[in-house]
């Protein structure tokens, strides 16, 4: 699989980064079930009274608005 960022540097990328970005291709096509869970994590946390309501309201915007960045 050719990488994204090839030709930009000199040095081989090392094998570490090789393996940690080897998902990259099917993590974005799961970004958002990813961000549904977050939702629902935070959303359960605010019913069990972990974070307040307002919290857990923020942080649902935050996450809901990050899904539609790349479609505006």
């Amino acid at each position: 699989m050719a990488s994204l960022w090839g030709g930009r540097f000199e040095k081989d990328m090392d094998e570490l980064v090789k393996k940690y970005n080897a998902s990259i291709f099917f993590d974005q096509r799961m970004y958002n079930e990813d961000i549904d869970g977050s939702i629902a994590h935070v959303t359960m946390l605010g019913r069990q009274g972990i974070v307040s309501e307002e919290h857990c309201r923020s942080e649902r915007d935050q996450t809901g608005d990050r899904r539609w960045q790349d479609r505006i």
